[in-house]
């Protein structure tokens, strides 16, 4: 994929309770150039958000133990300006206004296309849109 700015010390968050999903997401970032974490535990992920600055958090909506909109509001109170990506088998129209509410940055439906989760990130990254 080409990108006009280079991101590797941009450090993005990964949060998927589901491994193949985290892996499908892994190996889809793989030849980028970013700075990519994963967990499989949105309790951890809070853990680490407390911890450290991320440039961008992707976070899956449906997980145990807590779901992504609790994450979310976490999220929200302990950095309540870091762009937050959405990834979700699941739509609710009542869920969907909640997360808008919460300010995030995007909203990606699964399956996810490859392409589209590096557009997303590369726009939310440096405000351009980089695949075609």
């Amino acid at each position: 994929m080409k990108n006009n700015i280079s991101h590797k010390t941009r450090k993005i968050l990964v949060i998927d309770d589901d491994q193949v999903i985290l892996n499908s997401i892994k190996k889809q970032l793989k030849n980028e150039k970013l700075n990519p974490e994963f967990v499989n535990n949105p309790l951890d992920g809070i853990s680490k958000i407390k911890h450290k600055k991320y440039d961008l958090i992707i976070s899956d909506l449906k997980m145990k133990p807590i779901t992504g909109v609790e994450l979310l509001k976490q999220i929200r109170s302990i950095h309540p300006n870091i762009p937050v990506i959405i990834l979700t088998g699941y739509v609710d129209d009542n869920i969907m206004k909640e997360i808008k509410n919460l300010n995030v940055s995007d909203f990606l439906i699964k399956p996810i296309r490859k392409k589209d989760l590096i557009n997303s990130i590369y726009k939310i990254l440096s405000n351009k849109l980089v695949v075609s």
